[in-house]
């Protein structure tokens, strides 16, 4: 399935422009209670960074809250917004599928249909050698806060 890159354009730019679960670094440490659990990661090719938080909802069904912090380019801080948005609330099996179908899509699979829009937008980005490094930063550290949680 392709994707219309400029609506792909016009998605990356506003969740760049307006950010959604983006807080201040320093306000990470604090997230959910202060229980989060909160990791960085930088790319080495450009010094874009990213710090992702991860907590449990104060709610019977227990999901995941999601905020991030950071700074770089478009497309790594519109990456994280776009990410943190569609895992807000999902448990923590469901969040990892989306992180897999998400980062299967960006190594050239199809699209999962099940993927939401917003992700499969970054889908115009994998041919791109740099810009994908900066699509999947926020995700491929998701992936890691998941997988600490569970240990």
């Amino acid at each position: 399935m392709t994707f219309d890159p400029e609506l792909a354009q016009a998605i990356i730019l506003d969740h760049h422009s307006n950010p959604r679960h983006r807080m201040d670094r320093g306000s990470l440490v604090g997230f959910a209670g202060g229980e989060a659990k909160v990791l960085q990661t930088t790319n080495p090719l450009c010094g874009d960074i990213v710090w992702l938080a991860v907590g449990e909802q104060a709610t019977a069904d227990g999901g995941l809250v999601f905020a991030y912090a950071g700074s770089g380019c478009a497309v790594s801080q519109a990456g994280a917004s776009v990410l943190v948005s569609q895992l807000q609330g999902l448990g923590s099996d469901a969040a990892s599928s989306v992180l897999e179908n998400y980062l299967a899509m960006m190594d050239g699979e199809p699209a999962c249909s099940e993927l939401p829009e917003h992700l499969r937008a970054f889908g115009v980005l994998r041919d791109n050698a740099a810009r994908r490094v900066c699509a999947e930063l926020a995700a491929k550290l998701a992936i890691l806060v998941l997988a600490g949680r569970k240990s």
